[in-house]
Protein backbone atom coordinates (compact mmCIF):
# COMPACT_ATOMS: atom_id res chain seq x y z
CA UNK A 1 0.00 0.00 0.00
CA UNK A 2 1.33 3.42 -0.93
CA UNK A 3 1.39 6.47 1.32
CA UNK A 4 -1.22 8.05 -0.93
CA UNK A 5 -3.57 5.12 -0.29
CA UNK A 6 -3.07 5.49 3.46
CA UNK A 7 -3.96 9.18 3.35
CA UNK A 8 -7.02 8.43 1.26
CA UNK A 9 -8.21 5.72 3.64
CA UNK A 10 -7.99 8.12 6.58
CA UNK A 11 -9.79 10.89 4.69
CA UNK A 12 -12.53 8.57 3.42
CA UNK A 13 -13.02 7.24 6.95
CA UNK A 14 -13.51 10.80 8.14
CA UNK A 15 -16.10 11.56 5.48
CA UNK A 16 -17.95 8.34 6.25
CA UNK A 17 -17.97 9.21 9.96
CA UNK A 18 -19.37 12.69 9.31
CA UNK A 19 -22.15 11.40 7.04
CA UNK A 20 -23.06 8.51 9.35
CA UNK A 21 -23.24 10.86 12.35
CA UNK A 22 -25.75 13.11 10.60
CA UNK A 23 -27.93 10.17 9.50
CA UNK A 24 -27.85 8.49 12.92
CA UNK A 25 -28.59 11.74 14.74
CA UNK A 26 -31.61 12.35 12.51
CA UNK A 27 -32.76 8.80 13.23
CA UNK A 28 -32.76 9.52 16.98
CA UNK A 29 -34.52 12.87 16.69
CA UNK A 30 -37.14 11.84 14.13
CA UNK A 31 -37.61 8.15 14.89
CA UNK A 32 -37.08 7.66 18.62
CA UNK A 33 -36.80 10.65 20.94
CA UNK A 34 -35.29 14.10 20.52
CA UNK A 35 -32.43 13.98 23.08
CA UNK A 36 -32.66 17.74 23.55
CA UNK A 37 -36.42 18.01 23.71
CA UNK A 38 -37.96 19.73 26.70
CA UNK A 39 -39.92 16.70 27.91
CA UNK A 40 -40.32 14.92 31.22
CA UNK A 41 -38.14 11.96 32.16
CA UNK A 42 -41.19 9.70 31.86
CA UNK A 43 -41.91 10.85 28.29
CA UNK A 44 -38.26 10.44 27.37
CA UNK A 45 -38.15 6.90 28.75
CA UNK A 46 -41.38 6.00 26.98
CA UNK A 47 -39.70 6.92 23.71
CA UNK A 48 -36.68 4.76 24.55
CA UNK A 49 -38.84 1.82 25.68
CA UNK A 50 -40.82 1.81 22.44
CA UNK A 51 -37.66 1.69 20.30
CA UNK A 52 -35.18 0.05 22.68
CA UNK A 53 -33.17 -1.90 20.10
CA UNK A 54 -33.02 1.04 17.72
CA UNK A 55 -31.93 3.29 20.60
CA UNK A 56 -29.00 0.99 21.41
CA UNK A 57 -27.99 0.45 17.79
CA UNK A 58 -28.04 4.14 16.91
CA UNK A 59 -25.78 5.02 19.85
CA UNK A 60 -23.34 2.29 18.85
CA UNK A 61 -23.38 3.60 15.28
CA UNK A 62 -22.64 7.14 16.47
CA UNK A 63 -19.75 5.81 18.56
CA UNK A 64 -18.29 4.04 15.52
CA UNK A 65 -18.82 7.17 13.43
CA UNK A 66 -16.87 9.20 15.99
CA UNK A 67 -13.94 6.79 15.67
CA UNK A 68 -14.07 7.22 11.89
CA UNK A 69 -14.10 11.00 12.26
CA UNK A 70 -11.15 10.76 14.62
CA UNK A 71 -9.28 8.81 11.93
CA UNK A 72 -9.98 11.68 9.56
CA UNK A 73 -8.81 14.26 12.08
CA UNK A 74 -5.58 12.38 12.75
CA UNK A 75 -4.99 12.10 9.01
CA UNK A 76 -5.32 15.87 8.71
CA UNK A 77 -2.95 16.24 11.65
CA UNK A 78 -0.37 14.12 9.84
CA UNK A 79 -0.72 16.12 6.61
CA UNK A 80 -0.07 19.47 8.31
CA UNK A 81 2.51 18.22 10.82
CA UNK A 82 5.59 19.37 8.92
CA UNK A 83 7.48 22.56 9.69
CA UNK A 84 6.07 25.46 11.70
CA UNK A 85 2.62 23.85 11.94
CA UNK A 86 3.82 20.86 13.98
CA UNK A 87 2.87 22.28 17.43
CA UNK A 88 -0.58 23.28 16.18
CA UNK A 89 -1.06 19.90 14.53
CA UNK A 90 -0.21 18.02 17.71
CA UNK A 91 -2.43 20.29 19.78
CA UNK A 92 -5.26 19.56 17.36
CA UNK A 93 -4.61 15.83 17.58
CA UNK A 94 -4.69 15.87 21.37
CA UNK A 95 -7.90 17.87 21.47
CA UNK A 96 -9.55 15.62 18.87
CA UNK A 97 -8.66 12.50 20.87
CA UNK A 98 -9.99 14.10 24.05
CA UNK A 99 -13.26 15.10 22.40
CA UNK A 100 -13.71 11.69 20.80
CA UNK A 101 -13.10 9.94 24.11
CA UNK A 102 -15.69 12.07 25.88
CA UNK A 103 -18.24 11.40 23.14
CA UNK A 104 -17.64 7.63 23.30
CA UNK A 105 -18.31 7.66 27.05
CA UNK A 106 -21.38 9.80 26.43
CA UNK A 107 -22.73 7.27 23.90
CA UNK A 108 -22.17 4.46 26.41
CA UNK A 109 -24.09 6.33 29.09
CA UNK A 110 -26.82 7.73 26.89
CA UNK A 111 -27.35 4.48 25.05
CA UNK A 112 -26.62 1.51 27.30
CA UNK A 113 -27.09 3.03 30.77
CA UNK A 114 -30.29 4.88 29.91
CA UNK A 115 -31.76 1.77 28.31
CA UNK A 116 -31.01 -0.05 31.57
CA UNK A 117 -32.67 2.65 33.67
CA UNK A 118 -35.67 2.66 31.32
CA UNK A 119 -36.04 -1.12 31.63
CA UNK A 120 -36.10 -0.87 35.42
CA UNK A 121 -38.49 2.07 35.35
CA UNK A 122 -40.89 0.16 33.10
CA UNK A 123 -40.77 -2.91 35.36
CA UNK A 124 -40.98 -1.00 38.66
CA UNK A 125 -44.06 -0.74 40.80
CA UNK A 126 -45.88 2.51 41.32
CA UNK A 127 -44.02 3.15 44.58
CA UNK A 128 -40.58 3.14 42.94
CA UNK A 129 -41.16 4.58 39.46
CA UNK A 130 -40.43 8.09 40.71
CA UNK A 131 -37.06 6.93 42.00
CA UNK A 132 -36.05 5.52 38.61
CA UNK A 133 -37.32 8.68 36.89
CA UNK A 134 -35.18 10.81 39.19
CA UNK A 135 -32.16 8.59 38.49
CA UNK A 136 -32.77 9.01 34.78
CA UNK A 137 -32.97 12.80 35.06
CA UNK A 138 -29.64 12.97 36.92
CA UNK A 139 -27.97 10.54 34.52
CA UNK A 140 -29.26 12.51 31.54
CA UNK A 141 -27.72 15.73 32.85
CA UNK A 142 -24.41 13.89 33.25
CA UNK A 143 -24.57 12.82 29.61
CA UNK A 144 -25.41 16.37 28.53
CA UNK A 145 -22.45 17.80 30.41
CA UNK A 146 -20.03 15.26 28.95
CA UNK A 147 -21.31 15.85 25.42
CA UNK A 148 -20.86 19.60 25.87
CA UNK A 149 -17.23 19.05 26.89
CA UNK A 150 -16.82 16.79 23.85
CA UNK A 151 -18.13 19.63 21.68
CA UNK A 152 -15.70 22.04 23.31
CA UNK A 153 -12.75 19.84 22.36
CA UNK A 154 -13.78 18.17 19.08
CA UNK A 155 -15.73 20.86 17.20
CA UNK A 156 -14.34 23.79 19.17
CA UNK A 157 -10.66 23.94 20.00
CA UNK A 158 -9.50 21.11 17.68
CA UNK A 159 -10.71 22.82 14.47
CA UNK A 160 -9.24 26.07 15.80
CA UNK A 161 -5.81 24.42 16.05
CA UNK A 162 -6.09 22.57 12.74
CA UNK A 163 -7.43 25.65 10.97
CA UNK A 164 -4.52 27.75 12.20
CA UNK A 165 -2.10 25.02 11.08
CA UNK A 166 -3.72 24.94 7.64
CA UNK A 167 -3.14 28.71 7.29
CA UNK A 168 0.62 28.09 7.59
CA UNK A 169 0.45 25.45 4.85
CA UNK A 170 0.08 26.74 1.28
CA UNK A 171 -1.15 23.34 0.13
CA UNK A 172 -4.62 24.11 1.58
CA UNK A 173 -6.98 26.83 0.31
CA UNK A 174 -6.80 29.73 2.74
CA UNK A 175 -10.58 29.90 3.07
CA UNK A 176 -10.62 26.32 4.35
CA UNK A 177 -8.28 27.16 7.23
CA UNK A 178 -10.37 30.24 8.01
CA UNK A 179 -13.54 28.12 7.98
CA UNK A 180 -11.93 25.77 10.51
CA UNK A 181 -11.12 28.73 12.78
CA UNK A 182 -14.60 30.23 12.34
CA UNK A 183 -16.28 26.91 13.05
CA UNK A 184 -14.01 26.25 16.00
CA UNK A 185 -14.83 29.60 17.57
CA UNK A 186 -18.51 28.88 17.01
CA UNK A 187 -18.09 25.48 18.64
CA UNK A 188 -16.47 27.03 21.70
CA UNK A 189 -19.26 29.62 22.00
CA UNK A 190 -21.91 26.91 21.55
CA UNK A 191 -20.40 24.77 24.30
CA UNK A 192 -20.26 27.81 26.61
CA UNK A 193 -23.90 28.74 25.93
CA UNK A 194 -25.12 25.17 26.46
CA UNK A 195 -23.10 24.79 29.65
CA UNK A 196 -24.51 28.01 31.10
CA UNK A 197 -28.12 27.84 29.88
CA UNK A 198 -28.92 24.15 29.30
CA UNK A 199 -30.93 22.86 26.36
CA UNK A 200 -32.60 26.13 25.45
CA UNK A 201 -34.02 27.12 22.06
CA UNK A 202 -31.02 29.39 21.47
CA UNK A 203 -28.43 26.77 22.39
CA UNK A 204 -29.84 23.62 20.83
CA UNK A 205 -32.17 25.29 18.36
CA UNK A 206 -29.73 27.74 16.74
CA UNK A 207 -26.09 27.33 17.76
CA UNK A 208 -26.02 23.52 17.95
CA UNK A 209 -27.23 22.78 14.38
CA UNK A 210 -25.01 25.54 12.98
CA UNK A 211 -21.71 25.02 14.81
CA UNK A 212 -21.91 21.37 15.91
CA UNK A 213 -23.50 19.93 12.76
CA UNK A 214 -23.44 22.13 9.64
CA UNK A 215 -20.18 24.11 9.71
CA UNK A 216 -18.01 21.24 11.06
CA UNK A 217 -19.48 18.86 8.45
CA UNK A 218 -18.74 21.25 5.56
CA UNK A 219 -15.20 21.97 6.80
CA UNK A 220 -14.49 18.33 7.64
CA UNK A 221 -15.74 16.86 4.36
CA UNK A 222 -14.10 19.52 2.19
CA UNK A 223 -10.79 19.07 4.01
CA UNK A 224 -10.98 15.30 3.51
CA UNK A 225 -11.71 15.77 -0.21
CA UNK A 226 -8.61 17.96 -0.57
CA UNK A 227 -6.52 15.24 1.10
CA UNK A 228 -8.03 12.56 -1.16
CA UNK A 229 -7.03 14.56 -4.24
CA UNK A 230 -3.54 15.16 -2.86
CA UNK A 231 -0.70 13.27 -4.55
CA UNK A 232 1.63 11.75 -1.96
CA UNK A 233 4.57 9.42 -2.55
CA UNK A 234 5.83 6.68 -0.22
CA UNK A 235 7.99 9.17 1.67
CA UNK A 236 5.05 11.41 2.49
CA UNK A 237 6.08 14.12 0.01
CA UNK A 238 3.63 16.00 -2.15
CA UNK A 239 3.83 14.95 -5.77
CA UNK A 240 2.27 16.48 -8.89
CA UNK A 241 -1.06 18.17 -8.28
CA UNK A 242 -3.93 19.20 -10.46
CA UNK A 243 -7.03 21.31 -9.97
CA UNK A 244 -7.56 24.38 -7.84
CA UNK A 245 -8.64 22.31 -4.83
CA UNK A 246 -5.56 20.09 -4.77
CA UNK A 247 -2.73 20.63 -2.33
CA UNK A 248 -0.28 22.75 -4.28
CA UNK A 249 3.08 22.63 -2.56
CA UNK A 250 5.73 19.91 -2.52
CA UNK A 251 6.80 20.32 1.09
CA UNK A 252 6.97 17.33 3.47
CA UNK A 253 3.55 16.15 4.56
CA UNK A 254 4.74 13.75 7.24
CA UNK A 255 7.23 14.74 9.90
CA UNK A 256 9.55 12.29 11.57
CA UNK A 257 8.71 11.30 15.12
CA UNK A 258 10.04 13.53 17.83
Amino acid sequence: MSARDSYRIGAIAGIAGAVITIIASLAIVLGIQDPFGMVSSETYMEGIAEQRTSWLLVHMVIAVAMLLKLAGMMTLGTVVEGGAARPLSRIGNGLAITGATLLLVTMARDGYVHAFITDNWAAAGADSKDVWAANFAVSLRTSYSMEIMSMLAFVGFAPLAYGAAMLTDSRFPRWLGLLGIFGGLGGVVTALILFLTGNTDLGYGVFYPLFVVLVPAVWFIKTALVIIRHSVDDHGLAGPTSGKDALVASTPAVATSA
